[in-house]
């Protein structure tokens, strides 16, 4: 995907109140997914925390739904929510003290860092000579870019005020559309992009007049672009014209019904407040008609995840992933551990959203595929991680991206937003991820057919789920 505005990572986590021990990271995904089922949630613990050679188990505390703390502001910035201590104002701050603050917070924050896996003194030194003649604030941000790129978690980023809005609202500036391989898009709706004609599932052969797949960098960031696009199953080259401009990134899952299969797309969250529960009561609506038509297993679509708010996502999807422990944080001196009860999340034990999706599947712990692609990222991997250990699930598809990590995100003094690699996912079986999550089964994903009758890893996925014993009574003539 070549995306107009970089994907927001999952937000921060409230803190554990019992330590457990530091992490070893592995270098290789783990090459079978477990089988063990979620735990009762009665006594739900922290997963083992080291990969390479057992550890003792950490447990987390008891969480009752009835008793548990109501939703409560995280103890850091995130990206979760608009940050209180945004600052209106930039009067005294200069740009060494602005660039050593950020500094300070990276080397502070930063898991790479604090578990001494790259040179932070030598990213301080590159960043402090690389803005030696910062005449403003605004000529710190390459530094502090650089600063972030180098701590090769490939996941740190930096936004400047008006991109940290952006994020926090669920919006964004540019021309509104997704880009695939073979030049297939997906608009946002309501985008200039939509507004001038273009299509989920065109394909683009010329931009301003010459043959192309999609945009170049310098031409995304023009004022106008005339864009060629051939609409699926026309053969005619459509000429749309269309101007910059801001428009909701904001999208809702998806779904429908394949005979008794049901099929949900979930793409990333965007936004707050009323964005994340529309969010929620669209996975809501959607387990509501499962089960209307008595649905015996899931297809989960994550292929255009690119990340997000995760914990909006969860309990959008909390009858799928299932009550009790369902992923963790590793940070540096703690595991969080995430859990789900009546379809709200909980983080160590505190609530992180209002609301979330209790409603009952008609068919109990159906059988889930689930679909991945090179473009699945940040809270979509997380998505695909909660799936990992629960019964009768596959994977079907490709390997992820490989930012299977948390950030947190850090408000400067102009009120732009650092987002800072605190942490690694951890599955429900205990194995820590760092790198791509390969399927079960490999199919390269076919974006011109993604989602109809003559997509391949969506029929291959469907074949399994008819072979499974919750949908061979239903699926039999």
């Amino acid at each position: 995907m070549v995306p107009e505005a970089a994907p927001i990572a999952a937000s921060v986590i409230a803190p554990s109140s019992t330590p457990a021990p530091v992490l070893s990271i592995p270098t290789t995904p783990a090459s079978a997914p477990p089988t063990t089922a979620a735990p009762d949630p009665a006594t739900i613990a922290a997963p083992p925390t080291t990969i390479a050679a057992p550890a003792p188990t950490t447990t987390a505390p008891a969480v009752n739904p009835t008793t548990a703390p109501a939703v409560s502001a995280p103890t850091e910035p995130s990206v979760n929510a608009p940050p209180a201590n945004a600052p209106t104002t930039t009067i005294g701050i200069s740009p060494s003290a602005y660039l050593e603050a950020a500094l300070d917070r990276i080397q502070r924050a930063s898991f790479k860092v604090q578990r001494n896996l790259v040179d932070i003194e030598l990213i301080k030194a590159n960043a402090r000579q690389r803005a030696t003649n910062a005449a403003n604030l605004v000529d710190t941000y390459p530094a502090i870019r650089e600063a972030l790129l180098g701590l090769g978690d490939g996941h740190s980023s930096f936004a400047d005020p008006d991109a940290a809005k952006r994020l926090t609202q669920g919006t964004s500036t540019g021309f509104g559309f997704d880009r695939f391989r073979g030049g297939v898009v997906f608009p946002y709706p309501g985008s200039p992009s939509f507004l001038a004609g273009m299509r989920d599932l065109d394909r683009i052969v010329a931009v301003n007049g010459r043959p192309a797949e999609g945009p170049t960098v310098a031409e995304s960031a023009l004022d106008t672009l005339r864009i060629s696009v051939v609409h699926r199953g026309e053969g005619a080259p459509v000429e749309l014209n269309m101007t910059r401009g801001v428009y909701d990134s904001a999208r809702l899952p998806q779904f429908t019904s394949i005979g008794h299969i049901a099929y949900l797309e979930l793409p990333g969250t965007r936004g707050t407040g009323a964005k994340t529960q529309a969010f929620i009561q669209a996975g809501v609506v959607a387990t509501q008609s499962a089960n209307q038509v008595d649905s015996c297993g899931w297809v989960l679509d994550v292929r255009r995840n690119s990340g997000g708010f995760p914990y909006p996502m969860f309990a959008a999807i909390a009858p799928l992933v299932g009550e009790g422990l369902f992923l963790s944080q590793a940070r540096t001196d703690r595991t969080d551990p995430w859990v789900l009860l009546g379809g709200r999340v909980y983080v160590s034990g505190v609530a992180v959203t209002d609301t979330g999706n209790a409603t009952p599947l008609r068919q109990p712990a159906p059988p889930i595929a689930v679909l991945t692609s090179t473009s699945t990222a940040s809270a979509g991997e997380a998505a695909v991680l909660a799936m990992i250990g629960r019964p009768d699930t596959r994977i079907f598809g490709e390997p992820t991206v490989g930012v299977t990590s948390t950030n947190v995100a850090y408000t400067l003094g102009d009120g732009s937003l650092m987002q800072v690699t605190t942490s690694y996912d951890v599955d429900r079986a205990g194995v820590l991820h760092d790198g791509r999550i390969a399927p079960d089964q490999a199919l390269t994903t076919d974006w011109s057919t993604l989602g109809t009758d003559t997509d391949p890893t969506l029929n291959a996925a469907i074949a399994w789920l008819n072979e499974q014993p919750a949908c061979r009574t239903v699926s039999a003539p």
